[in-house]
């Protein structure tokens, strides 16, 4: 709850209130939302209805591939998120772009972070990067996040000019360094040595469970002398908490 207010703060009162685009599909339904209205004169669609849209689809697929709890979970912050955008607007009066990019990335690194580390999700880029993942082991979450903030900026150029995009690329770049930093401290990787008897076992709920992939190592015990096989897994700061 706490991140999701700080993700709301971040979107309405530093990014949005400043022609800055968050990452991810909130800041797709914020740009669309403004190029439709704002540059382009046709209609408006409130961004909020625009980021329910989005994640419609999404959380029905999220409840086959990716478990019941992360499902219920991600309705939640999904629809949190949703009144966020709609209703928690606090004039902070700041309008300095520089200021407003930094803090907003602050607030929206955090509340990722946090999100994530309690087992949710908000949706957007993260949550469809897990749901092609399980259907595709090479379509990995991180290339997905940047595939979908590639867009924002696209999107960000064509409706706020050159520096509201230089901006928000500049915004989401140390939001995600934020969030990496509550993730996983400094490190992005964790390498994973496993020694046990049910080696076949546990490499076959990596496989399965994890959607990863393991090498078998064969070893000795320097003591017992008896061989060993033991297993090497490696998985990024998304995969890690599972």
């Amino acid at each position: 709850l706490i991140a999701i207010f700080l993700m709301g703060l971040a979107f309405n009162s530093f990014f949005y209130a400043n022609n800055i685009a968050p990452g991810g599909f909130g800041g797709l339904a914020a740009v669309i939302s403004d190029l439709f209205n704002v540059k382009l004169h046709w209609f408006y669609i409130s961004p909020t209805i625009l980021y329910l849209i989005m994640n419609a689809v999404l959380i029905f697929f999220a409840l086959k591939s990716l478990g019941t709890k992360y499902f219920f979970y991600s309705l939640t912050g999904i629809l949190l998120y949703s009144l966020c955008i709609e209703f928690l607007k606090i004039d902070l009066h700041i309008t300095d772009m520089f200021l407003a990019s930094v803090f907003g990335a602050v607030c929206m690194g955090v509340g990722t972070g946090l999100v994530v580390r309690g087992g949710g999700s908000t949706g957007g880029g993260e949550m469809l990067g897990k749901i092609l993942n399980y259907y595709n082991n090479d379509i990995t979450v991180g290339t997905v996040i940047i595939i979908v903030d590639a867009s924002v900026s696209v999107l960000s150029l064509a409706t706020y000019g050159l520096t509201n995009c230089l901006y928000t690329l500049f915004a989401i770049f140390i939001a995600g360094k934020i969030t990496d930093l509550v993730l996983e401290g400094a490190k992005g990787t964790k390498a994973y040595y496993i020694i046990s008897d049910k080696y076949e076992q546990i490499a076959d709920a990596i496989l399965n469970k994890l959607y990863r992939g393991a090498t078998l190592i064969s070893g000795k015990g320097v003591y017992s002398k008896q061989e060993k096989n033991m297993l090497l897994c490696l998985l990024n700061k998304y995969e890690a908490r599972n």
